[in-house]
């Protein structure tokens, strides 16, 4: 969780102690609240930039219902984000399925504009341990297939995107639990409101 000052949009998300894992890991539970966490702006994160390389690990549990798009995080908003999702896969019958996003439609170019992460199909009242590493340490500045964008679920890896560059600032919210403000969808859209909360419970670390 951090030290970042946190607020929240919409109904608060509870503190569940018996948590996730059989009890051994306190969680947020957002199921059926309609609320996201809030973290501020930092430099950490998202402000000032550019970023060469972040890791994202999140411990979840999904819901008794996992259907919709469902924003585990984001953060950024239309024009540059990154995002955890579960979502519909029009590939494998709607299943739903974990998806990783980068996005940046200012910076970068062409088809590189956005990149998914299919990290595999999801069952109810499950947990999960997802890192999303991005790396463009290798040459910060252009599309190059040496700059990485790797997803792992429980310490495997699933899923790698190549040809990209470095990410650059974004003050759009850090949304812990829904979408603040605008992301990158999984297909490749962009969905400028808030909303799409998860339906689950997060790790509290």
């Amino acid at each position: 969780s951090g030290n970042s000052a946190i607020g929240v949009r919409g109904a608060n998300p509870n503190l569940d102690v018996d948590g996730m894992n059989g009890g051994d890991l306190a969680s947020i539970d957002f199921n059926g609240v309609n609320g996201a966490f809030e973290p501020a702006n930092n430099a950490l994160t998202n402000t000032p930039g550019p970023f060469t390389e972040k890791t994202f690990a999140v411990s979840f549990e999904t819901g008794a219902d996992i259907s919709g798009t469902q924003t585990i995080f984001e953060q950024g908003g239309t024009g540059r984000s990154f995002a955890l999702y579960i979502a519909p896969d029009p590939g494998n019958g709607n299943a739903p399925t974990l998806f990783g996003v980068a996005h940046n439609t200012a910076e970068w170019t062409g088809a590189d504009q956005f990149k998914t992460l299919n990290l595999g199909t999801v069952t109810a009242n499950t947990t999960y341990d997802v890192t999303l590493d991005f790396d463009a340490t290798t040459n910060p500045t252009v599309h190059d297939p040496a700059n990485t964008f790797t997803g792992y679920v429980n310490g495997v890896q699933v899923d790698q995107e190549t040809n990209l560059e470095q990410q650059y600032g974004h003050a759009g919210a850090i949304g812990i639990g829904g979408t603040l403000d605008g992301a990158a969808l999984p297909n490749g859209g962009l969905f400028g409101g808030t909303g799409n909360y998860f339906r689950g419970e997060i790790g509290e670390y």
